[in-house]
């Protein structure tokens, strides 16, 4: 052996377990050194990974020292143990090839012998693969475990606000004092108050939100988690989630087939009935987003072009504030004759609207006047729920086409290869079906709920001075849709304008 200038010693501890085992990162530096010493190390460079698998490769200490093995800085490399270094064999060759490549006098362990020869080769191969081997044993035991434990109807102590945990029982208990706050915030949700204004009314409360014996702020994003999870419905569902490798080697959460979830029964603190008027709600939000909103503006949302059907947006400049069509910003139509936007001034038209709408709503005789629309929204319906109908009746066609298949195959009416190509044609034709499905259930779902011109007349009589934020939640509660039409080539602010306002009635 040459002199030794420079010794890289590479250590790593991924568990207190390990640490309890000898495996503890002082324990290793320190058998490390010694041998570095021993083989006249003069410059000792040391590189530790605490608290990482060695299932990974991608780990800092040991992308540092890979860095520096390919730039020359390093003699010889040591290590504790074979499965120090990697506990993945690939992992384990891939490295000493590196270090073979670059260090001078290559690899040494402390714990074995290990030297560059087929049986030295044919020994680490052996020990890496048996680590693999203990890794996934270990995994393995733990998953079990788990699924069992799941099946059993026990549940890991994961915080769900809310709750408490009962150790004894292993199960969540209603935490009272938080699910009130719960049932608050679905209370608001479904009322049309957004996910940001109940955090602001939930601070500006003093509200607490405790977890882990800490107190901390409410914000958007813990809302809106809270508004989305299933379990408040009663129902807890384990077993949801599968680790897979992607083409990286690191490692990717998937999610399960409903199939072979774990659902397990805890107590509710809301009605599956107002977890789905949430969920609608969310939809609906969805549609009306205003989060970047600057200003609030009555028909955000809510209005539509006379001419050409497309959604008006806001518009503001320097001096003033528009409603124009959506067609102007669309980069897909060339042809903006199709159209010829207009810019409406949006305090005229916001007036001009909610005073027409205060006349209409004045009375329930006067609202029937527009029940011409009731039509549109009702055909609207039914055409979906045919079109369901329609869908299910395929499917239940293909489903049983695939029986009559794999009949003719078994009686030798037809090869492997055509039964294996009408199935896959068969499979390919459910797979749109079922997304077409899907589709149509969603459209379903985002029908407003209908109200009686009777209903309609109560929610706005109660109107009378309210905020230009109020005032848009009540138009969204009753209406479907305002067509706005400029008949007048005015660029004044006053000018003629048609109204189309289409209610939503039972």
């Amino acid at each position: 052996m040459t002199k030794i200038i420079t010794a890289g010693i590479y250590v790593r501890v991924s568990t207190s377990e390990q640490a309890e085992q000898g495996y503890s990162i002082q324990t290793q530096i320190k058998a490390c050194k010694d041998k570095a010493y021993e083989l006249g190390a003069i410059d000792i460079l040391e590189y530790a990974d605490e608290g990482f698998s060695g299932a990974k490769l991608d780990r800092p200490a040991m992308t540092r020292l890979r860095d520096d093995i390919r730039k020359d800085k390093l003699d010889i490399i040591i290590c504790y143990d074979p499965d120090r270094l990697a506990r993945n064999l690939a992992h384990q060759l891939l490295i000493t090839d590196e270090i073979e490549k670059y260090c001078r006098e290559g690899l040494i362990f402390v714990s074995v012998s290990f030297e560059n020869s087929p049986e030295g080769r044919l020994f680490y191969s052996m020990r890496g693969a048996f680590s693999a081997y203990e890794r996934e044993k270990i995994l393995e035991r733990i998953i079990r475990g788990k699924k069992g434990k799941l099946q059993a109807g026990r549940l890991g102590n994961n915080h769900l606000y809310g709750y408490d945990f009962d150790k004894d029982t292993q199960m969540y208990v209603i935490n009272e004092n938080e699910a009130k706050i719960i049932r608050q915030i679905f209370e608001w949700y479904i009322s049309g108050i957004s996910s940001e204004q109940i955090t602001d009314k939930l601070n500006a409360n003093n509200i607490p939100k405790i977890w882990q014996g800490k107190r901390y702020k409410w914000s958007g994003s813990t809302v809106r988690t809270i508004i989305k999870n299933e379990k408040y419905t009663g129902i807890f569902h384990g077993w949801q989630y599968l680790q897979v490798i992607n083409k990286c080697g690191g490692y990717s959460i998937k999610k399960k087939d409903k199939s072979q979830w774990i659902d397990i029964e805890i107590p509710a603190i809301i009605s599956n009935e107002i977890f789905e008027k949430a969920q609608k709600q969310i939809i609906k939000n969805r549609t009306y987003n205003t989060r970047k909103e600057k200003e609030v503006h009555l028909l955000t949302g809510l209005a539509y072009c006379g001419s050409c059907g497309n959604k008006i947006y806001n518009h503001h400049n320097v001096r003033r504030k528009y409603y124009v069509c959506s067609i102007l910003y669309d980069k897909r139509i060339t042809d903006k004759k199709i159209c010829k936007p207009k810019f409406l001034h949006i305090p005229e038209v916001d007036e001009l609207v909610w005073n027409a709408l205060t006349k209409i709503c004045s009375s329930p005789k006067l609202i029937k006047e527009y029940m011409t629309d009731i039509n549109n929204h009702e055909n609207t319906f039914l055409n979906y729920k045919e079109k369901l109908c329609m869908l299910d009746k395929k499917l239940t066609k293909l489903k049983n086409s695939q029986n009559d298949i794999l009949e003719w195959f078994s009686d030798g009416l037809i090869d492997k290869e055509t039964a294996q190509k009408k199935l896959e044609n068969n499979k390919q034709k459910i797979e749109q079906l079922n997304s077409n499905k899907k589709e149509l259930l969603i459209n379903i779902s985002n029908l407003k709920e209908k109200h009686t011109p009777e209903d309609i007349y109560n929610i706005f009589k109660k109107s009378a001075k309210i905020s230009i934020d109020d005032k848009r939640n009540i138009l969204r509660s009753i209406l479907d849709k305002i067509y706005l039409t400029k008949l007048d080539k005015s660029k004044e602010c006053k000018s003629k304008l048609s109204l189309k306002i289409v209610f939503v009635f039972k």
